[in-house]
């Protein structure tokens, strides 16, 4: 998907929209003119320019400096690779359910540095677990 990063004519403010949006009006002050001014392929892109230009040009050294140094901050740490089918095997009970902290002892149980609810996410998405209640899973 594309994100565009709109400049809107009646407030020179900047906003952004999904690519497809046929509704380019401006959410400061409602005017429906407004032109496009980048497209970016990641939404946090299309974020950090929006941001960018609406701040003074007094500031935005200052803001950029920042806005880089918690990118790094927050970058994604390596996560060693695990064999996820043993994890559920290994964290399902009887009625093949499973609980964070089930899935947080066999990732363990394999030295493993992931994040249990990063894992339970992407399970969920592959169609491996279905949410049953906050913190309860069900194998399918």
């Amino acid at each position: 998907m594309v994100w565009n990063v709109r400049l809107c004519e009646g407030c020179a403010r900047t906003f952004g929209r999904d690519g497809e949006s046929v509704n380019s009006r401006c959410p400061h002050c409602g005017s429906a003119a407004s032109k496009v001014i980048s497209k970016h392929l990641k939404a946090s892109d299309a974020r950090d320019a929006v941001s960018m230009s609406n701040v003074p040009l007094e500031i935005r050294g200052e803001l950029s400096a920042w806005m880089a140094k918690e990118k790094l901050r927050d970058a994604p740490t390596p996560v060693q690779s695990i064999d996820g089918a043993r994890v559920l095997l290994d964290a399902s009970d009887e009625n093949q359910i499973v609980t964070l902290e089930m899935i947080e002892i066999a990732i363990s149980n394999q030295n493993s540095v992931m994040d249990a609810e990063s894992f339970i996410e992407q399970a969920c998405a592959e169609g491996q677990l279905l949410r049953l209640a906050d913190g309860t899973w069900q194998r399918i």
